[in-house]
């Protein structure tokens, strides 16, 4: 019965969650996003169990260990993107601004840039973000360059296999805006 019945039900369960995350990290655009994820993981795999609760059960019912495909999946396989970690739309007069960026992308990042330029302007200058930990970037965009005027950016990312990610995805046409008050 474990093997025929049970376990076959235990991997639906393990394939449904997998696909279940999958999606919820093709909606991601900010880390608020990404805390919903936590959340959802740290409840059902962690607190309450749901996933695995009869896995010891069935560990002795098989009389050998689960086979992998009752494990969940660890590493991310859609598409690149870019998440900002709320991104910044109105900033204090005489403030640095502050971004942090995470590569959602399962090799790795050559480099992060902040492209930037005051409202009106037709010329964006760019300056590197610094990486903090594995795919995730800052940057301080110190109030000496903002001179209180209002700004546009984008952020664009160039992966190991060269492929080029931006956010906003329409970069260049359509920017992120920094109101300054």
């Amino acid at each position: 019965m474990a093997r025929y019945e049970l376990l076959p039900l235990r991997i639906d369960a393990t394939e449904s969650y997998n696909l279940l995350l999958h999606f919820l990290l093709m909606t991601v655009t900010t880390s608020s996003e990404l805390g919903t994820i936590a959340n959802l993981e740290q409840h059902n795999l962690l607190t309450l169990n749901h996933l695995n609760v009869c896995d010891s059960i069935l560990l002795r019912a098989l009389e050998e260990p689960l086979p992998s495909s009752t494990h969940l999946q660890m590493n991310y396989e859609g598409p690149s993107r870019l998440i900002l970690q709320a991104p910044t739309g109105i900033l204090e007069k005489d403030t640095d601004l502050y971004l942090k960026v995470r590569v959602l992308n399962p090799g790795e990042v050559k480099s992060v840039k902040l492209y930037w330029k005051a409202m009106g302007s037709a010329d964006f200058k760019s300056t590197v973000f610094q990486s903090i930990d594995r795919n995730v970037f800052e940057i301080i965009l110190e109030k000496s360059y903002i001179h209180n005027r209002d700004l546009e950016y984008y952020v664009e990312a160039i992966l190991d296999n060269d492929e080029i990610i931006q956010y906003p995805t329409t970069a260049g046409t359509i920017n992120q805006t920094v109101i300054i008050f």
